[in-house]
């Protein structure tokens, strides 16, 4: 079994001196089953956990993986974040980068669905207008004719109101931004897509 004290005061192998981290914030136990189990120690500023959704669960005392990314105090410069692997191996950033590129891309494909589910939408309308309004001219008396108008005008105006492209790609962007923090304890920044294919954070110059 293995266990690290986390905090200002811990033993975990990196520094930690974020003015929110407590002295003894929360213990890190990997058992020898390989189980990692994340508990706070009382702390002023709270532990938390990111979930899939890019939010911060806080935790009393949570079964984790390697993969976690960890938030030692609050959301900010004064807190400290951390993938959990890094009380194995602190100076090695590959894996994180790893997963980073590997959410980048997953983001990358849902935006393209989005962009492709926009254009075949896009071609449905016209299609829909282009028949309803060639049709007002050809089919006899006003009442279908008034018809047909009203149904082009009706499937654009639900198409519009059920899907909002741009709604969808906001949506994706402020995952992203939650998503991708520097894999370096001391730093804070938040990587940009061109830093994480490139591996390399541009402020610590964390690199993997």
């Amino acid at each position: 079994m293995k266990a690290f004290l986390l905090g200002n005061a811990g033993d975990q192998p990196f520094e930690i001196k974020q003015q929110g981290v407590s002295r003894e914030h929360a213990r890190l136990v990997i058992d020898d089953a390989g189980q990692w189990t994340l508990t706070d120690l009382d702390s002023s500023n709270g532990t938390f956990v990111r979930n899939e959704a890019g939010e911060w669960e806080r935790i009393s005392k949570k079964k984790i993986s390697e993969d976690a990314y960890i938030c030692l105090g609050p959301d900010n410069a004064n807190g400290c974040k951390f993938y959990a692997r890094h009380v194995l191996s602190p100076d090695d950033y590959s894996a994180d980068f790893d997963q980073l590129e590997d959410m980048d891309n997953a983001i990358q494909s849902k935006r393209e669905a989005t962009e492709q589910r926009a254009r075949m939408i896009r071609k449905l309308i016209a299609i829909v207008s282009g028949v309803a309004l060639v049709g007002s001219f050809i089919v006899p008396g006003d009442g279908l004719r008034m018809l047909l108008l009203r149904i082009g005008t009706m499937v654009s105006m639900a198409s519009t109101l059920l899907f909002d492209p741009q709604k969808d790609k906001q949506q994706l962007k402020d995952l992203r931004d939650k998503l991708y923090g520097c894999p370096n304890p001391g730093c804070f920044h938040m990587l940009t897509p061109k830093e994480v294919h490139n591996r390399r954070c541009s402020k610590c110059k964390a690199q993997g």
